[in-house]
This record gives C-alpha cells, sequence and structure tokens, in this order.
C-alpha cells in the first residue's frame, strides 16, 4: 500500500510589516490616531525612500485596519491595503523590534553585550 503525500497549503496570513521610522512615540500615536496625518506622513516617507515600500503602493492604498499588540498592549498598530492586489501591510514603528517582543531601547544593550 502506498501512502500518499499530502502536499502542505501555503498558508493563509503571511506576515508583512513595513518599517516606518518616527521621530518619538508621541509623534507615533498622534499619527495613529489622526489617519489623515498618518497619510501625509506616509506620503513624505515614500517620496524619500521609495525603496522601503512594496513598487504597487504607488497606485494606491486605504487604511485597512487598526489593532492593539498582544506583546505591547499599549502599542496600536495601523494596516494597510494596497489597492493593486489588495496585500495587506502592517505598518510597524522603528522604536519596536521585529515580532514585537520588546523596544529597543530595552533590547539595545543587551544585544550591543551579545
Amino acid at each position: 500500500m502506498k501512502t500518499a503525500q499530502h502536499e502542505q497549503p501555503p498558508p493563509s496570513r503571511k506576515r508583512k510589516h513595513i518599517c516606518l521610522r518616527f521621530e518619538s512615540e508621541a509623534q507615533y500615536q498622534e499619527c495613529v490616531a489622526q489617519p489623515s496625518r498618518y497619510r501625509q506622513y506616509l506620503a513624505q516617507l515614500l517620496a524619500q525612500s521609495p525603496e522601503l515600500f512594496p513598487q504597487a503602493m504607488a497606485q494606491g492604498y486605504h487604511f485597512h485596519d487598526c489593532y492593539r499588540s498582544k506583546k505591547q498592549p499599549e502599542l496600536s498598530l495601523r494596516r494597510i491595503q494596497l489597492k493593486a492586489g489588495g496585500e495587506a501591510f502592517t505598518l510597524r514603528p522603528s522604536f519596536v523590534v521585529p515580532y514585537l517582543i520588546g523596544r529597543t531601547d530595552e533590547i539595545e544593550k543587551a544585544l550591543y553585550l551579545r
């Protein structure tokens, strides 16, 4: 008897993050609270550093949703959805390390020692 090989389906959700530089947490909180301000800031960053963003972003996007991180409960994160292709990306501030396990100022000394 032959065993059937089962193909694993691709993951239904891929984590796609775009890391954005903010001057301070206060600036980030202000942008999250005011979508028009956030849109202006994204347009400014897109003009300065287009390599940080997917190419389809130039064709337009809209704010998809906003949620609170379980690992950083005081942090609200915004997601955008591209008009071309419909992909969704999480906009992560640069003061938080990937996977949202901590803040950069908390972890930098441990990384330096390593």
